[in-house]
């Protein structure tokens, strides 16, 4: 179970709303607009990937061992009886009901590199406080 995080959001606040306003949506067609170069893969320095690591570890709490474990973590939908989530470091967020695989995954992308272990806890916080909004933005990809 992932630990309560209400007083960590309103700290993060400012960190997610900007994450929003830079968002796009993976899969625009070449030449589209919206659709910024970025490598979502990019090397960062270690000290910045291991404060990463470290936030994540301590945001998810005994969670982090399942995602150390067997490469992701679930999260029950707030909005959907059923659902889970399941959310890798930089893939797609999969998507779950009765146990099995829907035919989509939901993808967002921010518009700027981000440690892989950043990128897993905005999409994880964002679900938790918008999930409707990630859900409503998100591309659709099989």
């Amino acid at each position: 179970m992932l630990t309560p995080i209400g007083p960590f959001l309103a700290h993060v606040g400012r960190l997610l709303a900007d994450f929003l306003q830079r968002a796009y949506l993976a899969g625009n067609p070449p030449g589209d607009p919206l659709a910024l170069p970025v490598d979502v893969r990019r090397v960062f320095p270690k000290e910045a990937e291991e404060v990463a690591e470290r936030l994540l570890q301590e945001v998810l709490g005994p969670s982090y061992a399942q995602l150390q474990e067997q490469g992701y973590i679930d999260l029950p939908s707030r909005l959907h009886p059923g659902v889970v989530y399941r959310l890798r470091r930089q893939q797609p967020i999969e998507v779950f009901r009765g146990g099995r695989r829907e035919g989509y995954r939901v993808c967002v992308i921010p518009s700027e590199a981000l440690p892989a272990a950043d990128e897993l806890l905005v999409k994880l916080l964002w679900l938790q406080a918008n999930e409707a909004q990630v859900l409503a933005v998100g591309n659709r990809i099989r």
